[in-house]
């Protein structure tokens, strides 16, 4: 989960009760981390992208603004 803001945090609680079982990981600036993580919205706090390289799934939940600052690539073999 990119960004735990109000949308980002939603889904992610979201996701707790539909998927109980599913590994959470947020990244976003350490303030929002360690709210989501005080809500249990997350199990994992990471302020670098490269924690999702092996996500199978990735949501981008930022501000149209910041958006752009999100280059996401395969990494090449």
């Amino acid at each position: 989960m990119i960004g735990l803001g109000l949308i980002g945090g939603s889904i992610a609680l979201a996701s707790r009760e539909v998927w109980p079982k599913c590994l959470v990981i947020g990244v976003d600036n350490k303030t929002v981390l360690e709210q989501a993580m005080v809500r249990h919205a997350i199990d994992i706090a990471a302020d670098d992208l490269v924690v999702i390289a092996e996500a199978d799934v990735v949501v981008l939940a930022t501000r149209l603004s910041k958006t752009s600052c999100f280059s996401l690539k395969s990494p090449t073999t």
